[in-house]
């Protein structure tokens, strides 16, 4: 019994580490899975519903992505010039 117990916890952490992460400029945090990124467009679907439409956000309304892999890219750092 205990076996199967540890059984379902490891396979419900597997799920949950198997999304990407959007994280806005506000504070907000969607869990996606990102197709792809362009110049200026993020495309994910929401996990939710991963066989439903294609959403995309502008790349200046996303802070960070937090990839499956645990890998990280963050966007809009504003990085003042302090001699000015």
């Amino acid at each position: 019994m205990k076996y199967l117990l540890i059984l379902i916890i490891a396979f419900f952490s597997l799920d949950v580490l198997s999304q990407d992460l959007i994280i806005y400029n506000d504070g907000s945090e969607e869990i996606t899975k990102v197709n792809k990124i362009t110049d200026d467009k993020i495309f994910f679907k929401k996990y939710s519903n991963l066989n439903g439409p294609t959403y995309s956000k502008y790349k200046d309304e996303v802070f960070m992505i937090r990839y499956q892999n645990g890998t990280k890219d963050v966007f809009n750092l504003d990085v003042k010039d302090k001699s000015s």
